[in-house]
């Protein structure tokens, strides 16, 4: 992953963070709020992270340009359906992340 790659995730990731801030502070009542708050932030760390796991294990299994045909033509529709997987990987970062980068640090040390 390059530095690039990683900042340009950042911009869905620092969205879904302030969502999660403002859901964090609607239910503040109802929620262990230092938690959530260590939470949100491992998860706008850990987003790309997520993404580029997510995108190298599905492109194990399908070409690059299965992607881009069929129901994946880039129309109007196709936008909420990226919404919703911007939304999943961020929900799922911390678990994703985390094994994404263990496996890129065995990776590397097998390569060593």
């Amino acid at each position: 992953m390059t530095k690039a790659y990683y900042w340009k995730s950042q911009v869905w990731g620092v969205t879904y963070f302030f969502i999660a801030l403002y859901y964090i502070h609607i239910f503040q009542p109802s929620v262990n709020v230092p938690l959530s708050l260590v939470a949100a932030i491992l998860s706008l760390l850990l987003y790309p992270c997520a993404k580029k796991g997510i995108e190298t294990a599905a492109l194990q299994f399908t070409s690059e340009a299965f992607w881009h045909r069929g129901l994946f033509v880039d129309t109007i529709g196709k936008n909420g359906v990226l919404i919703l997987y911007y939304a999943f990987c961020y929900v799922l970062a911390l678990p994703l992340g985390a094994l994404y980068l263990f496996a890129l640090f065995f990776r590397n040390k097998k390569a060593a």
